[in-house]
């Protein structure tokens, strides 16, 4: 059991990650008109509004905003005296310029690349390594309109840049600092991007 600081609770291995509240948008009413088949000697009745399925609508979450540049943090005990690992994300660049001479467009019309540090104290063992994952399959993006991508993000994300531009997908190590970029496919241009660790219900967002 893992605690995030400053006030809310989630389920994690070993690390206790820091979140807070964000706000929650619903689905617009949609009105279903059942006129045409009330005979004709009867009055016509319109019955009440339904909504509209939300299973890809913005959820109730719990992630802490950030702004680029602000540090988030993972902490190795509950409740949270050591911290175990830093990051921040740097930049948030739409549309970036592939590097590779053979990238793959993007799937879903844009590419998102995230530049972050990722900095490791002496606290950091090999057991968390497994419940920390930078990799594009961490993140999510929530449009404007409060929809949530899911699915595969793409082989392009791994395609556009040169390897060794990319942030660690494993391996980290204590006493580490790591500078990398991760790439997300997206259809939007603006929004949310959320992070969560594996397992966690909750974690960052930063708008875009």
């Amino acid at each position: 059991m893992a605690k995030l600081l400053p006030t809310l609770t989630i389920v994690t291995t070993a690390l206790v990650a820091l979140a807070g509240c964000a706000t929650t948008t619903s689905g617009q009413p949609v009105a279903v008109n059942r006129a045409e088949a009330v005979a004709p000697s009867r009055p016509t009745i319109e019955p009440p509004s339904v909504d509209p399925p939300t299973r890809q609508r913005d959820r109730p979450r719990d992630n802490l905003p950030k702004k680029v540049g602000e540090m988030a943090a993972l902490c190795a005990d509950d409740p949270c005296t050591v911290t175990a690992l830093e990051f921040t994300v740097d930049r948030i660049q739409v549309d970036p310029t592939c590097t590779e001479p053979y990238a793959p467009p993007p799937d879903n019309g844009h590419y998102i690349a995230l530049s972050m540090t990722i900095t490791t104290t002496e606290a950091f063992t090999e057991d968390m390594s497994y419940v920390v994952d930078f990799s594009p399959f961490s993140f999510e993006v929530i449009g404007p309109d409060g929809v949530t991508e899911v699915g595969d993000p793409g082989y392009g994300v791994y395609g556009c840049l040169a390897g060794s531009d990319f942030v660690p997908l494993d391996g980290l190590a204590a006493e580490s600092r790591y500078v990398g970029v991760v790439v997300l496919d997206t259809r939007y241009t603006a929004g949310r991007i959320v992070l969560r660790m594996p397992g966690d219900p909750a974690g960052w967002e930063w708008t875009f």
